[in-house]
Formats: structure tokens, C-alpha cells, sequence
């Protein structure tokens, strides 16, 4: 969220030298439509992948860019609505039956789901994902090369990436 923004803005002032950021649904408020200066984008490593996992506007409650801006862009369940989140994000029964945190819950879920999916990435999960043309699109022919989201992305593997992922962890 804002920590791949900071790595962006960091990888930015460091001309683009680091080996790798990889960004965690990078927030979308106050960013979107700024210069790349200041944001997280391809240029700021030498590869940068992006896990969207909230990629809706924020007007219909999300958190995350929507914007493709990595070498590897990675959207599991077409990067919105996660398994195991309420896609009913600005419920007013949410806000009436369980008070401002089920609300705040419900709209975080899907956006706290890219460093748990990370963390998942390392040891459990390799999240096989396949090349396709449209975030939520149903992709499943590797064609120019498939790649894992997370921790063992391939660095040689560029473009938007889809995957689905599961409710309870390892995802």
C-alpha cells in the first residue's frame, strides 16, 4: 500500500538501481493520476512487480491502483473481491449490525490480502499465474510464459499475470 509507494518514490531518488521492489496493492488515494515521480512504476528497479489485490476505485470502497505500472503486474480473483472478503464493501447493514470496525473490515479485506498472499509466496504457495491481456480476464494457457506471484516471480516474465487464490491460507 503506501510501504510500495515509498519503495517507489526511494527506488526513484536511487535511479532506478535496486534489484527488485516488489509493491503490495499500492495505494490508490492521493496517488493516482500524480507523476511516476512519486508513485511506484516500472522504472524505479531493475524489476518490479505488483500484486493488485483491491484494484477497484475508490469511489466503490477500494484502496489499491488499478493502474498496471510494474514489469509484472499480478492480479489474483481479477484483483477485487478476494475470497474469504465481503464484496459488499460499503454495506449499510455492515455498518448497522456491527459498528464502524466490521465496516472498516470489510473494506480493508481484500486490500490486507497482498502481504499475507507475499508471505504465503515464500514457503507455501508459488501461486501459478498465467499472461493475460485483460486483469479479469479467465486466462489459463501459459502461451508467453506463466510465472509465480510473490516471492518467486520470475524476473524474465513481463506483463499482467492472473491467478486464483483460495479463502484460508496458503491461499
Amino acid at each position: 500500500s503506501l510501504g510500495a509507494q515509498i519503495g517507489g518514490y526511494t527506488g526513484d531518488h536511487l535511479n532506478g538501481g535496486l534489484g527488485r521492489i516488489s509493491g503490495l496493492d499500492p495505494a490508490a488515494p492521493l496517488f493516482e493520476g500524480y507523476s511516476d515521480r512519486v508513485k511506484l512504476e516500472r522504472s524505479d528497479a531493475k524489476f518490479v512487480d505488483v500484486m493488485h489485490t483491491d484494484a477497484v476505485p475508490l469511489n466503490e470502497g477500494g484502496l489499491g491502483t488499478v493502474d498496471v505500472i510494474g514489469d509484472a503486474d499480478f492480479f489474483p480473483n481479477g484483483g477485487k473481491n478476494m475470497p474469504g472478503c465481503s464484496s459488499d464493501k460499503l454495506s449499510v447493514a455492515s455498518l448497522l449490525t456491527g459498528g464502524v470496525t466490521a465496516l472498516t473490515d470489510d473494506i480493508s479485506c481484500s486490500h490486507n490480502r497482498a502481504p499475507w498472499y507475499f508471505i504465503a509466496s515464500i514457503n507455501d504457495n508459488d501461486f501459478h499465474s498465467y499472461p493475460c491481456s485483460n486483469p479479469e480476464g479467465v486466462c489459463n494457457f501459459c502461451g508467453s510464459g506463466c510465472s509465480s506471484m510473490g516471492y518467486g516471480a520470475s524476473t524474465d516474465r513481463f506483463g499482467v499475470f492472473v491467478t486464483t487464490t483460495n479463502p484460508n491460507y496458503p491461499y
